[in-house]
């Protein structure tokens, strides 16, 4: 009992002599900053169009292959079936071209959030380094 009121006092006295230290405030660092940011978003962009063609490239041997089964048949019927490759192609080349865009849309999203998380960290930083 006694060396724990000896040790308050020692406490509150050298607070008193040294002073009270001054707390300092800091902002939470952010969780991605705007490369990392970034970086994530080109890669989901790289993914959708990569599972986009690679969908595309898998339709096509498709058709190819339903092709050479009917080769030995009636030429019309091969052409029926180049036309639908053709336009099953152009589908989906329409849809991985909108989720390119849909990808790269939402990349500069996430961009413009980071730059603007990261100059609302600096003007903070700034605020509190002119306290």
């Amino acid at each position: 009992m006694l060396r724990s009121a000896a040790t308050n006092t020692i406490r509150a006295n050298s607070a008193v002599l040294f002073g009270a230290r001054r707390q300092l405030h800091q902002t939470p660092i952010a969780a991605k900053n705007v490369k990392e940011a970034v970086g994530d978003a080109a890669h989901e962009v790289n993914i959708k169009i990569g599972r986009g063609l690679a969908s595309a490239i898998e339709k096509g041997e498709e058709v190819a292959q339903a092709t050479k089964e009917t080769f030995g048949s009636a030429t019309e019927k091969t052409k029926q079936e180049a036309g639908r490759a053709a336009d099953v192609g152009e589908q989906k080349y329409d849809e991985a071209k909108s989720q390119t865009k849909k990808a790269s849309d939402v990349g500069k999203q996430k961009f413009n959030q980071a730059a603007t998380g990261a100059r609302q960290a600096k003007d903070d930083f700034q605020r509190e380094v002119s306290k």
